[in-house]
């Protein structure tokens, strides 16, 4: 600590002596600048945080996993993947890949989802398709997932069977691939934690069958297919808390239309939960001061803590940090410095650790999953959960924040996976959904808007 302070200190005494002696040269004044600027980065380990530098490549031609305890990070390309399959338990989320790179040799076209309706896989056409996008609110719901009318037993790709406890395929979608191929894709069932899907040629030809077994994922969020190479990857680090990455999302186009516009930015990992805090002072905010406001909607960090100016080119955020809850309780500070755009697809933060929450959660011996969506709530909220015990009733209750219970409804529950849908009549504001099986109390944050 004593040593970086003093190396700082000598490198503004060289500022100072530089200034003295502006005339001499202005390279002089360049060089002690990015010899302080390193100095800060190399030991603001000790003073203020820790400076780390994910990055998605020249192009923006990668997704990064990043985490926060360590800094390590792991990239792979956008082109590695097609489609991808949550493999948590108790969900049958399927997401399209929105990530592509810009190309400064020759353009590249993206991977994009299709949808009309169909449900004969024999005979599907790409007659009046619509393009469909991921909700980039929760991992478990993807784009394949985006075509629900709403019941809760209708999970977009497939129906959930209550007699068996599986997810049977009913649509048919087409997914163009980079080569500006079309095929036609039907996942086929999710029966045990194993997906089974298939896809062909439009013409019915070069029909492929594939699985994704879960159990091969253990603790990972996605499993990935490349259609393109008929292979399934585990792309994932063993454990992540930001990916960094590009995504699409409705974007207002000025003449009051929306369209769904290829943003890059960070989303966050299963489990993990973030706060914005707005127009505050980075160096005073205390973060006990937004504990009640997490929420893990995956873009809460997302893609706007920068701009774009063609005056000044990037500009961050200056008055504005996040607070991530890792999944382990671990509170951290984020605060952006610098984004270098397509050059390098670098972002410049510092993090600092705040806290590690004491976890006080039950060990439950019935409930193997428990899931909240979409979340944010507006009208409806969806509880999906995964039981391992003989049928019973269990009690869903919504709590204000001073304890008051606004909502209770009994519910038959099945042994396996069960998916029931609450409507929601509450002011905006933040609830705590609980369900509770037997002796057994598990807790859900919501947020009603």
């Amino acid at each position: 600590m004593e040593y970086s302070i003093a190396c700082i200190r000598f490198v503004l005494f060289l500022l100072r002596l530089s200034l003295n002696k502006f005339n001499n040269s202005l390279l002089i004044l360049n060089t002690m600048k990015n010899l302080l600027l390193i100095a800060l980065t190399v030991f603001s380990v000790n003073l203020f945080g820790q400076i780390n530098t994910p990055a998605v490549g020249a192009g923006y031609m990668n997704q990064n996993y990043y985490t926060l305890d360590d800094g390590s990070e792991k990239s792979n390309p956008h082109t590695d993947w097609d489609i991808a399959f949550n493999v948590t338990t108790g969900s049958a989320g399927v997401l399209i890949n929105e990530g592509v790179g810009l190309s400064f040799t020759a353009p590249l076209s993206e991977v994009e989802l299709y949808f009309n309706n169909e449900t004969d896989f024999t005979t599907a056409d790409t007659v009046g398709i619509f393009r469909i996008f991921n909700a980039e609110t929760e991992w478990t719901t993807g784009a394949f997932n985006s075509v629900s009318t709403g019941s809760p037993l209708d999970l977009g790709w497939g129906d959930y069977n209550t007699t068996s406890s599986t997810v049977d395929g009913s649509r048919v979608f087409f997914v163009k691939l980079r080569n500006d191929v079309y095929k036609k894709l039907e996942i086929q069932s999710l029966i045990s934690g194993i997906y089974t899907f298939r896809y062909a040629n439009l013409d019915g030809s070069n029909e492929m069958t594939q699985t994704i077994d879960k159990a091969n994922y253990s603790g990972k969020t996605l499993a990935y297919f490349s259609i393109e190479n008929g292979a399934s990857l585990d792309l994932e680090p063993s454990t992540w808390d930001l990916l960094f990455t590009r995504y699409s999302t409705p974007l207002d186009d000025g003449a009051g239309g929306i369209i769904d516009y290829t943003v890059t930015g960070f989303l966050q990992n299963n489990g993990v939960q973030v706060v914005q805090a707005d127009n505050i002072d980075p160096t005073t905010v205390n973060h006990m001061d937004y504990s009640n406001a997490y929420q893990d909607t995956l873009t809460i960090i997302g893609y706007d803590w920068k701009g774009y100016s063609f005056q000044s080119g990037w500009v961050i955020t200056a008055n504005q940090v996040f607070f991530v809850k890792t999944a382990s309780d671990s509170i951290w500070k984020v605060q952006f410095y610098d984004f270098e755009g397509s050059s390098t697809g670098k972002s410049t933060l510092e993090k600092t650790f705040e806290t590690t929450l004491v976890s006080t959660n039950n060990v439950y011996q019935s409930v193997e999953s428990f899931n909240v969506y979409p979340n944010p709530v507006v009208d409806y909220v969806n509880i999906a959960f995964e039981l391992d015990t003989d049928n019973r009733e269990a009690t869903l209750g919504i709590y204000n924040t001073i304890g008051q219970n606004v909502f209770s409804q009994n519910i038959a529950v099945n042994n396996g996976f069960n998916v029931k849908q609450l409507p929601i009549d509450l002011a905006s504001g933040t609830y705590y959904l609980t369900l509770r099986v037997d002796n057994e109390i598990i807790t859900q944050p919501i947020f009603v808007k």
